[in-house]
């Protein structure tokens, strides 16, 4: 029985993007991702945002909010408190 469902699974998630060949180009500047030294690797897993999901309707469905624009005076302050109590 097990045999038969771990199948169907695999069957069932035939071709839902699992380690596709998805190119990535870093962006640049600040608050952006990029690759950083001693090694510069590349992105590890770009294909996770076009696997399709197991148990959600879309990957975006339970989006966390994104960070705090840098130009916004929540940043500043936060930027400003970590400055001051990081010593």
């Amino acid at each position: 029985m097990g045999e038969a469902a771990a199948a169907a699974l695999i069957t069932a998630r035939a071709g839902d993007g699992l380690e596709a060949n998805v190119p990535y180009t870093p962006g640049s500047g600040p608050g952006v991702w990029q690759p950083t030294p001693p090694k510069f690797t590349p992105a590890l897993a770009p294909w996770l945002a076009q696997m399709r999901p197991f148990t959600m309707t879309s990957a975006s469905q339970f989006l966390p909010d994104g960070p705090t624009p840098l130009n916004s005076e929540e940043w500043v302050d936060d930027y400003n408190l970590t400055r001051v109590l990081g010593k």
